[in-house]
């Protein structure tokens, strides 16, 4: 398994939710969400963990690929920008990995 998360996953995100609402702050978490579907396999899961953390779960995968997933993702998010009230915003993340391998545990009751 793979994970990625943050505390400020979106940099300044409260400041966008601060600034030009949570419309807008949504928007962006949409952006993002896109971004990460357009670079996982099939086989990869992503979801919204809170706020604007997401988790990413990649199995049958090396490290080296791992972190060329996350590198695209967070290269295709820098790429996004919005206009907001005729400002051109563009975005960047900060990744945090977590790298986590299930051994044989027997589970009991």
């Amino acid at each position: 398994m793979y994970g990625f998360s943050s505390n400020d996953y979106i940099d300044s995100f409260k400041l966008i939710n601060d600034t030009y609402g949570h419309i807008v702050g949504d928007g962006v978490i949409r952006a993002l969400s896109q971004a990460i579907n357009i670079e996982i396999r099939y086989t990869d899961i992503a979801g919204r963990f809170g706020g604007e953390e997401f988790l990413l779960t990649m199995v049958d995968s090396n490290k080296e690929d791992k972190h060329d997933v996350i590198k695209r993702i967070a290269k295709r998010f820098s790429e996004l920008s919005m206009k907001i009230v005729d400002k051109k915003v563009r975005f960047r993340t900060r990744i945090f990995v977590i790298d986590y391998h299930v051994k044989d545990v027997a589970m009991t009751s």
